[in-house]
């Protein structure tokens, strides 16, 4: 069972355009073969599917009995015989993602914790401090960014009822974790082969901003505001004052947002092209869109859309954190579901164990967060963690 699986972890690298699957599964099989200790093994696929396997070992692609194997599209690179990150190979992983998920211990918590987390979510802000600050303040470090490297900052059309979407840099992957690419023209080609680059967009929610000028230039409104900026609100209060349902995290998401999303993923196709030059060409740059799962910490509460470029995504993230937009698109566009049946529909996108419990790396970032509300969970070994590379 996958909630009851320790001890160490190999990886080994799978590259369709040299080996054949049979070969990766091979390089696995002696792996485990050679390691009575091994409770899991993940290759890492550099195109194709996930697929899970119940079996210790796997041979000729049939499953056999043992510990959990899963087989993960993890696009890291190793060397077969050492198992040794191999750091400047299209699409390696970012330093900061291996700091982040390659954690010890990793977090199952079961269906009612998971409703008391997004109950908790009442009490964050409306959106994120860095976010409610640019809109807020001249002085803000992101404010002065936007008005040297204007064309980095992009939003949607805006609707008086659903909000849109502000897109920029993500500072965490921006070199020397500045506001903004000083060249963003170059940056695709800069870190191609180490790391790629990020963009994250955030939801805006309506009736809070407008009038303001960042938001005005942003979302390309003329509305005057005749009052001080708004003043930090919690999700809660703002529920009550406006009467508008608020996007804390994916569970949130209902059909009525299918065209702003739709139009989100292709302002952001555009945008890459235009401003970062990235290659949208079959055999071109590598685009990855992707919302987290809906466990979120307190200080980024608030839907956001993570955008990756050339960028590899750790085993943990990829299996326990991503929910592909596009899968998310698949749920809204599909006319046998219901509005509220999209909640489960997207539930069913996470990774669980068979007893139905969800992964989640929150309580290791930060268990006050669900101490202070009461909100039980329970650790276990990550069977997602990696070798550490030299380099990022």
């Amino acid at each position: 069972m996958l909630d009851k699986i320790s001890g160490p972890l190999v990886r080994v690298n799978f590259s369709s355009e040299r080996d054949s699957v049979n070969e990766a599964l091979s390089q696995a099989v002696n792996k485990v073969e050679n390691s009575p200790d091994l409770l899991q093994v993940d290759l890492a696929l550099r195109r194709g599917s996930v697929d899970h396997f119940q079996g210790g070992v796997i041979k000729n692609g049939v499953q056999s009995d043992g510990e959990d194997v899963r087989i993960s599209r993890s696009l890291q690179h190793y060397d077969l015989a050492g198992l040794k990150v191999i750091p400047n190979s299209p699409n390696t992983i970012s330093t900061k993602a291996t700091e982040k998920y390659n954690k010890d211990q990793i977090a199952l918590i079961d269906r009612s914790a998971l409703e008391k987390r997004q109950i908790s979510y009442l009490n964050v802000s409306v959106v994120p401090d860095f976010v409610h600050d640019f809109f807020c303040q001249d002085s803000d470090t992101k404010s002065q960014a936007f008005m040297k490297f204007s064309e980095q900052f992009i939003g949607t059309n805006f609707h008086e009822r659903l909000g849109g979407f502000i897109t920029m840099p993500n500072k965490g992957y921006v070199p020397g974790k500045q506001e903004a690419y000083v060249e963003a023209s170059t940056i695709n080609e800069e870190t191609k082969n180490c790391g790629g680059f990020a963009l994250v967009s955030y939801w805006v929610p309506p009736s809070f901003y407008e009038g303001l000028s960042r938001f005005n230039e942003i979302f390309c409104f003329s509305t005057e505001r005749h009052e001080e900026p708004p003043e930090k609100m919690s999700v809660g209060a703002y529920r009550e004052k406006t009467g508008i349902h608020h996007l804390t995290t994916t569970l949130d998401i209902r059909k009525e947002y299918l065209p702003l999303l739709e139009s989100l993923r292709f302002q952001v196709l555009s945008h890459l092209q235009s401003v970062y030059r990235v290659d949208l060409n079959e055999g071109g740059d590598k685009v990855d869109f992707y919302f987290h799962s809906p466990v979120y910490g307190d200080r980024t509460a608030g839907l956001h859309l993570h955008t990756r470029v050339n960028q590899g995504i750790h085993a943990g993230e990829f299996d326990t954190q991503r929910l592909g937009l596009d899968d998310v698109l698949s749920i809204l566009r599909d006319e046998n579901v219901e509005n509220q049946q999209v909640k489960e529909k997207i539930l069913d996108l996470t990774t669980k164990t068979e007893s139905g419990k969800f992964f989640t790396m929150s309580p290791v970032w930060g268990a006050d967060e669900f101490t202070r509300h009461d909100i039980g969970f329970e650790l276990m070994p990550n069977p997602w963690k990696r070798p550490l590379s030299e380099r990022g």
